[in-house]
């Protein structure tokens, strides 16, 4: 298998190898080295990209020596998955630009309907996170037609749970919940653990931001094993964290929800996700306020602004700074408040530009 003989090899020196592919290469083994980037999403951000890079190289090289049908289909899919991993660290331009090198490929390939609606899958992705929402819905409509001209049921499933998504970022979590639980009905937890626990994890969370935080936890409930056989899974388990203290704060359990909050931007941190990580600490200040410990939400809040300066972002590092001073004299209601919507503000700004984390793998 190529991708097995690639990984053999340390990382500097796979896309030398990529460039200069032997003659047996097949559309199979690009798709292999799709597969293996889009394996890692959750568990190692830096080999993903990097994966996604050698099979679009790999892919290129190939079709500058054979432009056939099946190798242009190949090529699509491995820049749709370049375009997904630079999204991912939202890299939004250079994602743009891989997704557009794809569609180009699909045209001059078969048109195959699979890859397609995994491309538009990406687009929405994109647009979602470059919080252009329109956009992102307009492309599952897109992804959702070519799924059922193939009755690619699983494909279906994912689309509602990216819409769902959509509609949680968005701030319509009415419209999150009746989308999750139709995903949740059609998803097969043994075959699909992962998009199981990501339609968990969407239902639940908006369950609480609707008010409901009882129905919250017993979802959560329901496919806690789900998690725990995702343990090796890091950023399952830092998303996990969060999500349990987020329903502990709809609860009113706030001591619980404080230890959750620390571990999981300790997770983020670590992953890499600083953006992540902001946003928990935000959460942890609020849970810090509820308990009158202004000290700490004070530090907590000081903490916040130089995470999304190294970032580079103005909007989210200029609200941290405002927070510092508005904070300080404030009540502890009026510090919730204050805290509340400030992340509300920051998770309505597009996700900030990260750097390409170390290749583990």
């Amino acid at each position: 298998m190529l991708l097995d003989r690639f990984k053999a090899h340390p990382p500097g020196r796979r896309a030398l190898l990529a460039a200069n592919p032997p003659q047996s290469v097949s559309p199979q083994d690009i798709l292999d080295f799709r597969d293996h980037s889009y394996s890692l999403r959750f568990s190692d951000i830096g080999g993903m990209v990097h994966w996604a890079k050698v099979g679009a190289i790999l892919a290129d090289a190939v079709v500058a020596r054979t432009g056939s049908a099946p190798f242009q289909d190949a090529r699509a899919a491995a820049w749709s998955q370049k375009g997904n991993s630079l999204r991912m660290l939202a890299h939004f331009s250079e994602a743009e630009i891989s997704l557009s090198v794809a569609e180009e490929a699909l045209r001059l390939g078969t048109g195959d309907p699979k890859i397609g609606a995994l491309l538009w899958e990406f687009r929405g992705s994109l647009y979602r996170d470059a919080r252009r929402f329109a956009l992102a819905e307009a492309s599952m409509v897109e992804a959702r037609t070519l799924h059922e001209e193939v009755g690619d049921e699983f494909g279906l499933t994912r689309c509602l749970a990216c819409e769902a998504i959509f509609a949680g970022k968005n701030q319509n979590p009415l419209r999150a919940v009746r989308l999750a639980e139709r995903a949740m009905r059609r998803v097969d937890p043994c075959s699909e653990p992962l998009l199981a626990v990501s339609i968990s994890h969407t239902l639940a969370w908006s369950l609480v931001d609707q008010g409901r935080p009882q129905h919250a936890r017993a979802v959560y409930s329901v496919t806690e094993p789900l998690f725990d056989e995702l343990r090796h899974e890091s950023l399952v388990q830092a998303h996990r964290l969060w999500l349990v203290a987020h329903i502990d704060e709809g609860l009113g359990l706030d001591e619980s929800a404080e230890p959750l909050l620390r571990r999981a931007s300790e997770a983020y941190a670590k992953a890499g996700l600083f953006y992540e990580e902001a946003l928990a600490r935000l959460d942890l200040g609020i849970v810090l306020a509820r308990q009158h410990r202004m000290a700490e939400v004070l530090a907590t809040v000081n903490e916040v602004q130089p995470l999304f300066e190294a970032l580079g972002i103005t909007p989210e590092a200029a609200v941290a700074q405002r927070l510092r001073f508005e904070v300080i004299p404030s009540t502890v209601e009026q510090v919730v408040q204050t805290l509340t919507l400030a992340s509300r503000e920051i998770l309505l700004q597009p996700v900030p530009w990260r750097p390409i984390p170390a290749v583990a793998a």
